[in-house]
């Protein structure tokens, strides 16, 4: 029983959490280029100093 309640919520997180992933990716696909660019650079910024990032570019775990 205790189990099947931790995979449930374990499912529960992961459906959630892929869900406003998505949703974050669709909100970023409408804002200009400029600001997408430096979001993802503020996101992305232990990558480097001037991470490019090119558009269309599926992050994940960030």
């Amino acid at each position: 029983m205790r189990g099947s309640i931790v995979a449930s919520r374990r499912v529960f997180v992961f459906l959630h959490y892929s869900y406003a992933h998505h949703l974050a990716s669709i909100l970023l696909d409408l804002l200009p280029p400029v600001i997408r660019t430096l979001l993802y650079q503020m996101a992305l910024a232990e990558c480097g100093r001037r991470p490019l990032i090119d558009y269309g570019v599926h992050i994940r775990y960030p």
